[in-house]
């Protein structure tokens, strides 16, 4: 079975021209400076022209006035979003402005800080200092390991035999250790 041809024209478009004549219109001029002027939002076509028929009066309109009136209706809707962001709030309770931060305390502790870590610096260089004076251990030969292992036994005989240590042994160490601390 073949297909049924299809009308060109949109269903919403069609006019009924046989149960009545087209009705009679004033013809509609856009001016985008009286268009800008006005508040009042229009939807319809209805509002703009002021017939009862809309449908049927914007389905006899030309394209260019109905290009005009769509570009009128985004014009209206620019206007009328703009007019929101730019008008101003409601007066609201003052807030009060917030006081200048006192920075006193902070400097202060800031300068503390600083000194701190002055210091600690300081002791670190000295530490790297004296360790740096230091003699490194090194792993030992076996030749040298008797030779050390002399000196030890010559420098224990050399303690033993002082009369310091003999009448007072603890008093004669913390001596020592005094000295080379």
């Amino acid at each position: 079975m073949p297909k049924a041809p299809r009308s060109r024209q949109k269903v919403s478009r069609k006019v009924n021209t046989t149960s009545q004549p087209p009705p009679e219109r004033d013809v509609v001029t856009f001016d985008e400076e009286e268009a800008e002027d006005t508040e009042a939002t229009w939807d319809t076509t209805e509002s703009i022209v002021g017939s009862d028929d809309a449908e049927a009066i914007e389905a006899t309109m030309t394209k260019d006035e109905k290009r005009r009136l769509k570009h009128l209706r985004w014009m209206q809707k620019l206007a009328l979003s703009h007019h929101t962001h730019t008008a101003k709030p409601a007066k609201t309770r003052k807030e009060p402005k917030p006081k200048p931060l006192d920075l006193g305390p902070l400097h202060l502790s800031l300068l503390d800080a600083e000194l701190e870590q002055d210091q600690r610096d300081e002791e670190r260089t000295k530490a790297k200092q004296i360790a740096e004076t230091r003699k490194r251990n090194k792993p030992l030969s076996k030749e040298n390991r008797k030779k050390v292992g002399m000196a030890e036994m010559i420098r224990h005989q050399q303690v033993l035999a002082l009369g310091a240590f003999r009448e007072n042994p603890m008093g004669a160490i913390g001596v020592h250790v005094k000295n080379t601390v």
